[in-house]
């Protein structure tokens, strides 16, 4: 089985700080991807928050 863990897919930077924590001044996600989106569907199971 292949899981995919609390994934955030998008692009290095591309959303806004969550603020009022250490490093709220850098955008998210922090760094890029770990796997392309195409290769995110082929997993069995999605781990994350809701």
């Amino acid at each position: 089985m292949r899981f995919l863990v609390d994934p955030m897919l998008s692009e290095r930077d591309s959303w806004p700080d969550f603020g009022g924590r250490a490093n709220s001044e850098k955008r998210n996600p922090l760094v890029h991807p770990a796997i392309q989106v195409e290769n995110a569907r082929n997993v069995d199971a999605v781990i994350g928050k809701a």
